[in-house]
């Protein structure tokens, strides 16, 4: 929780909290020597620390005029070729070489008045549909499983309904204990309108679709299936395909792109054929009057939400990495969009440096 001194040989030793300090003793020699410890920051650190870089939107290198968009539909459940008596644990179906997993089962004589749909012991995220209706979006809390709770409208047009939830994973565990038991999907019981539908007939289907051989990736822009952009955010899962002035962006051999996502709301990104990772535009927690923002304290048991505060308020990352080597004559930016957004709104940025020689070099 705080610096410490300890003697080492004879010498004492400065440990910083939240550190790692390398010694060394030779052979023959009477005393140890600190050779680096990870708190000691040089000085051209120290002065990147104070100055932040930011981020100039590059105008005129996204041709919004052009968008296309290509929707992904709900599978047919003849495309759903694991059955059980009940949900399966997700990553022992997915073996891991996909987020999602979808899950479907049908419902006789549904409530006949507005109920709910829960998921006991559920993660990391599911989204829910009854028929072709999308109920929304529910997610847990970090690595720890939760009870997500839907509202299901009233006045079902069939005595038959079809539910239909598509799991997704977050990223698997890798620093806790019994690690080869971590599980995700559907563990506990499932409920509509109070009604346990858990045991019966469940299809599933690893994959958003079955359409593609790599089910994430994404599809051919010379598709037919692709349509133009109309401004609208659709539905739940859609594909846009945004074209690239990569030339433009190639001019400043030295410029460090990234790709502004503000309008976005939560899926993955691509450029060409690379994967650039998921994103999820999320508000980092409002500041409070015993927590400044832009303030790191390390000390005792980290905790992401108290340790390191910054943009209170804010969208938590909004940039996101874009490599030039990625970049080709005819580049396009693929967003999978999973809730809704602007696409027309996404810009690519460069980052500049604010110290002060640099600034004082501009004017």
């Amino acid at each position: 929780r705080s610096n410490i001194t300890v003697v080492f040989d004879q010498v004492e030793i400065d440990l910083h909290r939240w550190s790692v300090t390398l010694v060394r003793k030779r052979r023959g020699e009477r005393y140890p020597t600190v050779l680096y410890n990870t708190a000691t920051l040089s000085p051209d650190v120290r002065r990147a620390q104070a100055h932040p870089s930011g981020f100039e939107t590059i105008g005129g290198v996204v041709e919004t005029e052009s968008i296309r968009e290509l929707s992904i539909g709900i599978p047919r459940s003849s495309d759903m070729h694991v059955h059980a008596t009940q949900p399966l644990e997700h990553i022992s179906v997915t073996d891991d070489w996909t987020d999602y997993l979808w899950y479907r089962t049908t419902v006789s004589n549904p409530c006949s008045d507005a109920g709910q749909l829960v998921l006991k012991d559920a993660g990391d995220v599911a989204y829910a549909f009854i028929d072709d209706r999308a109920l929304g979006m529910r997610h847990g809390r970090q690595d720890s499983l939760a009870t997500f709770t839907f509202d299901v409208p009233k006045g079902f047009k069939n005595d038959t309904v079809t539910v239909s939830i598509l799991s997704q994973t977050m990223g698997m565990a890798h620093n806790q204990q019994h690690m080869e038991s971590y599980a995700r999907g559907l563990l506990g019981s499932v409920t509509l309108c109070g009604r346990d539908i858990t045991e019966g007939k469940w299809l599933m289907m690893p994959g958003l679709s079955s359409k593609s051989k790599d089910q994430e990736a994404p599809p051919a822009i010379d598709s037919a299936h692709w349509t133009s952009y109309r401004g609208k955010s659709g539905s739940h899962f859609r594909w846009y395909a945004i074209k690239l002035d990569a030339d433009k962006l190639l001019a400043d051999s030295d410029a460090r792109l990234a790709v502004d996502l503000s309008s976005m709301s939560k899926g993955q990104l691509w450029i060409n054929q690379h994967h650039l990772g998921r994103y999820w535009l999320r508000l980092a927690p409002s500041k409070q009057d015993y927590s400044p923002c832009q303030h790191c304290e390390y000390g005792g048991w980290f905790w992401p939400d108290s340790t390191c505060r910054q943009k209170c308020g804010e969208i938590s990352q909004r940039y996101y990495h874009l490599p030039c080597s990625y970049l080709t004559a005819s580049s396009y930016l693929y967003v999978m969009e999973e809730i809704g957004g602007r696409p027309e709104n996404i810009a690519i940025a460069k980052r500049v440096s604010r110290l002060p020689e640099e600034e004082e070099e501009e004017r």
